[in-house]
């Protein structure tokens, strides 16, 4: 659930905020937080139909060798430069 997420990742209540993408006629929003463990980013899908977004997550100064994970399903997912 979203609430162990947020006692999960300390970043997810007090790590710094960054907005990373605004698709206004998608209606998809998506922001960092981070703290000195982790970068996250949370994504926001409030159109009717599944979306695939590139979400500029080097803003969050994400390391190259960083590994990206759906953290409720577990999925890993694809980086590109």
């Amino acid at each position: 659930s979203l609430i162990k997420l947020r006692k999960k990742y300390e970043a997810l209540r007090s790590g710094s905020f960054i907005s990373l993408l605004l698709l206004d006629k998608e209606n998809c929003y998506a922001f960092g937080r981070m703290d000195k463990k982790h970068r996250i980013a949370v994504l926001f899908n409030a159109g009717a139909q599944e979306q695939e977004l590139k979400i500029p997550v080097y803003k969050m100064e994400v390391p190259e060798q960083a590994s990206f994970s759906e953290p409720l399903s577990g999925e890993k997912l694809a980086a590109e430069s």
